[in-house]
């Protein structure tokens, strides 16, 4: 059942396809597990062993690992079959070395001298949506902004969540809520969506930026509602290219222009194609609050690459 043990052993820190186990908590935290082993995963199926030689591809808890897979950017398999051969198993392989890619936004955000800067490419499939219906990018309170890649009705109902929490502190105590104290209640509130019957994981991850008394933050959430906080970080597709990017570039106490001009290089890196000039959206928060940037500002940044 701990597939990220078992996997660990044969394929080390790169896993072609993450298995979730047909029960348990470990279909829920599989494919998690790995990725805070810093592994790169393709793609993740659901698996339940019915014989010696034989395994079934079945729908159960494979609603989890379709909405993993969309939060973190990865492809997810739906395949039913019964009495795997070798032959088949080699089919199974061959598919998913050749996965199509249909993934969600890539969103980055990174830390400067005096805040942090988020950016996503929303990357829409079809030029009849209008960019501006789609929202990846929310002000949380003055202080506060998040992003979120997978579904977004999910990452609505997480964001009134947050956005109600910093008023229900304000009420409380008359006082801004500070970012990590945001963090650890939205992520107990995510967890527990994992541990009761009857519930699913949100199947979206955030990127939560903002700057209090505490100094600058950056954290990354995922649904199991484990945290993180970086110093620059990314979710979605492509994820694993932009972190290489920033590990290779990213300075302490960066200037705001250098930020967004480091961060739209690490997105269109993780790109087959150029950066869609209209899909791209820039975030700023520091000292003065949260600040999303006007198309004619966000062109301009483009124009310095």
């Amino acid at each position: 059942n701990n597939s990220g043990i078992h996997a660990q052993g044969r394929f080390r820190r790169y896993v072609k396809v993450a298995v979730l186990a047909s029960g348990g908590k470990d279909s829920t935290y599989a494919s998690w597990w790995a990725l805070m082993q810093g592994w790169s995963i393709e793609a993740m199926i659901t698996v339940k062993i019915v014989g010696d030689d034989s395994m079934m591809f079945q729908l159960q808890n494979t609603e989890i690992a379709q909405y993993q897979a969309k939060s973190i950017g990865v492809k997810w398999i739906n395949v039913i079959s019964q009495g795997v051969e070798d032959k088949e198993i080699d089919e199974l392989e061959d598919t998913i070395r050749n996965l199509n890619q249909d993934l969600d936004a890539i969103v980055v955000g990174l830390k400067f001298k005096d805040g942090v800067i988020l950016i996503v490419d929303k990357r829409i499939s079809s030029k009849l949506i209008l960019t501006d219906s789609i929202e990846k990018m929310y002000q949380i309170d003055d202080h506060i902004g998040i992003t979120t890649s997978g579904l977004v009705a999910d990452a609505r109902q997480l964001v009134d969540k947050a956005r109600v929490q910093c008023q229900v502190n304000k009420m409380t105590y008359g006082d801004s809520i500070a970012v990590t104290t945001l963090v650890k209640k939205m992520c107990d509130f995510m967890q527990s969506f994992t541990q009761y019957g009857g519930a699913r994981p949100f199947g979206t991850a955030l990127l939560i930026a903002g700057v209090d008394d505490e100094g600058i933050h950056l954290f990354e959430t995922d649904p199991s509602g484990a945290y993180q906080s970086y110093q620059a970080g990314a979710i979605g597709r492509g994820r694993s290219t932009v972190i290489d990017h920033f590990e290779n570039h990213w300075k302490l106490n960066m200037t705001k222009n250098a930020a967004i001009k480091l961060g739209l290089e690490a997105l269109r890196e993780s790109l087959e194609d150029d950066l869609n000039r209209e899909t791209v959206e820039i975030a700023v928060v520091d000292s003065n609050g949260y600040e999303k940037l006007d198309r004619e500002s966000t062109l301009k940044q483009l124009d310095r690459l």
